[in-house]
């Protein structure tokens, strides 16, 4: 006897083994463990075994998990920073979108790398990324140079291009050492180590008024190093 058609409903998703969410909740105590340790203390500072004394976990088990602390380190920074890279990359593309024809502002570009760092989010989250992002420009080089080009390449490379762009007359190797300077002015400023200023018009903990007058700063820079290179390397 034929049966009514009927319209097949999936099947709700099984619940993930025991064992496979003990294995996901561990890994998990230890990233965050980890990112807040490295955060505070730098890579060299912290041990394995600190982490897993933070994570209430085996140093078997982080070494099931990671293999070794770089590996961790890794982890780490590409949680926490893949996806601000991905909005400051994504802010400069829609800056070379809106002035696809002509220079775009220098300010515009600015605003563009520096202002997702200071965008609205999770205060313990965003505070513990700004830091892990400032401790890979100060570890010693051996530890985090490779690692730092491989999250940060891509970026520069964006940036420099645009800022080429807004400063047509400059030499592209001083504008390379120029942005040096202004990550130097970011990794400041995101360190933690920003002292209030008596009698400025904004505050230090204000991160609008932070990210707004270092744009001014390091345009103003960028514009001087552009204005040296069209005199000749003289003032």
């Amino acid at each position: 006897m034929p049966q009514s058609a009927q319209t097949a409903q999936p099947s709700p998703p099984a619940p993930a083994p025991a064992p496979r969410r003990v294995a996901d909740a561990t890994r998990e105590r230890l990233l965050s463990a980890a990112a807040h340790l490295f955060s505070e203390r730098g890579f060299v500072a912290t041990s394995m075994r600190a982490v897993t004394q933070a994570a209430g976990v085996s140093v078997s088990a982080a070494n099931y998990h990671f293999g070794s602390k770089q590996a961790l380190l890794e982890a780490v920074c590409e949680h926490h920073i893949a996806l601000l890279n991905a909005r400051r990359l994504a802010a400069l593309d829609a800056v070379a979108d809106r002035f696809a024809t002509s220079a775009p502002p220098l300010e515009e570009v600015l605003r563009a790398f520096l202002g997702p760092l200071f965008e609205p989010s999770d205060p313990g989250l965003q505070q513990c990324s700004r830091a892990i992002a400032a401790r890979l420009y100060s570890d010693p080089p051996e530890v985090a140079w490779e690692l730092r080009e491989t999250l940060f390449g891509p970026l520069r490379l964006r940036m420099l291009a645009l800022v080429a762009r807004a400063l047509p007359e400059a030499d592209p190797a001083q504008l390379g050492l120029a942005l040096q300077f202004t990550v130097g002015a970011m990794v400041h400023s995101v360190s933690g180590n920003l002292e209030p200023v008596s009698g400025a018009a904004g505050s230090a903990s204000n991160d609008a008024w932070t990210v707004e007058l270092m744009i001014d700063y390091c345009a103003a820079g960028m514009r001087a190093v552009a204005t040296r290179t069209a005199l000749g390397g003289t003032r």
